[in-house]
């Protein structure tokens, strides 16, 4: 078995004194693209001492390799690049003149190497659990076994790299996550059924809710049923929300949307000058289960917005989102009513 350091770096160690220690190891990004690293303890001095990494392996992207980092910042100065049949090199001299021991980090994408994240959300009544998967491929090199990887979520660890292999390996388990589940119905998806949601308060004091999310594939299991979808990431306290299937048995359907200019004013030459405009909404609701259905009511009125008189309790949850919240008793039919003004319009 070839092993990582032998296949993937071979240092030109005549060229340092004293003789480096290399390691290699690899990261993925938050995108799932894949980078080789490596780093090196040397002495650097006046005069320009060279840093030489052999790429001579196809599957690696020469042109990608660049020092990332050294350490003690600032303590060396990178004098230019240069590529070569045999690989990448680069000269380095220390600020100053003095000689320093440094660690000098370089990397380069491996481009056919590459994480898809994936996520399952498990759902129980009133707590879930929340696994990463990495379903790590594409690697073209020798087999490797037993390596680490370092990711922006956790570490990848016990992966072997094989052109043939592309295995899914666990990175996190959170359990214990509280969680509720919304009725919601949007004017601007064009259906008459709402949705079900799984919404995750992420408190920040929480291991779950300081833990970055990743994009990618993520399935719901809920009531032994699994809904998938494109989840786009989530930062630090985000708020998440996913789609378990539609909530079969409430409809909504808006019977009103209507749009009046009121308190108009003319200028000098009795043309329109000034205008409120009256949003007026109405919603048909229908609960034909057998259970109580708290309902989610989101509507998008223009910029401006301010509620007049509404039949339900609402909030403001951004400048062009109105959420009214409904309780329907089971086997219930009820109707739902929202004025809005927007205030000293003038004509576009």
């Amino acid at each position: 078995m070839t092993t990582m350091t032998v296949l993937l770096l071979a240092c030109a160690t005549s060229l340092f004194e004293p003789l480096p220690t290399p390691t290699t190891s690899f990261s993925f990004d938050e995108d799932g693209r894949a980078w080789i690293l490596t780093e090196a303890h040397l002495t650097i001095g006046a005069d320009p001492a060279v840093f030489s990494w052999p790429l001579t392996e196809g599957f690696i992207d020469r042109g990608s390799a660049q020092i990332l980092s050294v350490d003690p910042a600032d303590s060396a100065t990178i004098l230019d690049r240069r590529e070569s049949g045999q690989g990448v090199e680069w000269r380095l001299v220390s600020p100053g003149g003095q000689t320093r021991e440094v660690t000098v980090r370089v990397g380069a994408i491996v481009p056919d190497l590459h994480v898809d994240w994936q996520q399952q959300v498990v759902c129980a009544p009133k707590q879930l659990e929340w696994a990463l998967m990495a379903k790590v491929s594409g690697w073209k090199g020798s087999p490797i076994d037993n390596v680490s990887i370092a990711t922006p979520f956790g570490a990848i660890t016990g992966v072997n790299l094989r052109p043939d292999l592309a295995p899914t390996i666990l990175v996190s388990s959170e359990a214990s996550v509280p969680w509720r589940l919304a009725i919601r119905w949007d004017s601007g998806d064009g259906r008459d059924t709402p949705a079900r949601l799984v919404c995750l308060d992420r408190d920040l004091t929480t291991p779950f809710g300081l833990r970055r999310l990743p994009g990618g594939r993520l399935t719901v299991r809920l009531s032994d049923a699994d809904f998938g979808q494109d989840f786009k990431g989530a930062a630090p306290g985000q708020l998440v929300e996913l789609r378990a299937g539609d909530a079969t048995g409430v409809l909504v359907k808006r019977t009103k949307a209507a749009t009046t200019q009121v308190n108009t004013h003319s200028d000098a030459n009795r043309r329109l000058a000034m205008f409120d405009e009256k949003l007026e909404y109405e919603y048909a609701l229908t609960n034909t289960t057998d259970a109580a259905v708290e309902l989610e009511v989101y509507e998008h009125p223009a910029h401006g917005w301010k509620v007049d008189k509404c039949s339900a309790p609402w909030k403001k949850l951004d400048a062009g989102t109105l959420v009214l919240t409904v309780k329907l008793a089971p086997r219930s039919e009820a109707k739902l009513t929202a004025t809005l003004m927007r205030k000293n319009l003038t004509p576009s």
